[in-house]
């Protein structure tokens, strides 16, 4: 599911046809979404350093920036396009985040978003039978606490505070 997250983002992107555009992953973690581009300049910010690290071995032929999407340290319109692969749900400054993703972005750029479906049905299913059962298995932690800890908001409130930043 998460792979899938990936490349429909990829072929939503208008932008990614454009052989020398540039797009700003915001909370790449190891850089996982990486692998899922063909052209143009690719920046990685994360807050956490060691995977920001990881990301540099995993994927030298892209930049990466130890940082925090509150205070983006580019000027404004640097990017054609800003990314967040599941990353909104955990961040508590939706607005902070926002207002700096509009200021980096050039005016006709995107900003596309990639959420966990949680709620349904078959979501819960499948975190079931496959995370939470690796997780209480491997770590002995409660799982649906912790993920209840970590999303501060559901993919509705997201939705919500991106309507009033952005047109979706």
């Amino acid at each position: 599911i998460e792979r899938l997250g990936h490349r429909s983002l990829e072929r939503m992107s208008t932008v990614s046809r454009s052989p020398d555009y540039r797009s700003l992953d915001i909370g790449c973690g190891i850089g996982s979404h990486f692998q899922y581009v063909s052209n143009g300049q690719h920046i990685g910010l994360d807050i956490n350093s060691a995977r920001i690290d990881e990301a540099r071995r995993r994927f030298p032929e892209h930049a990466f920036v130890a940082g925090n999407a509150k205070h983006l340290p580019f000027p404004e319109r640097s990017f054609d396009r800003v990314i967040a692969v599941y990353v909104l749900e955990h961040i508590p400054q939706l607005e902070e985040i926002f207002r700096e993703v509009k200021r980096v972005l050039v005016p006709e750029g995107e900003f596309l978003v990639a959420l966990p479906c949680e709620g349904g049905a078959l979501y819960r299913a499948g975190r079931f039978v496959t995370t939470k059962r690796y997780y209480e298995r491997t770590y002995g932690g409660n799982y649906l606490e912790l993920v209840a800890s970590e999303h501060v908001h559901s993919c509705t409130e997201v939705i919500e505070t991106l309507r009033t930043w952005f047109h979706i």
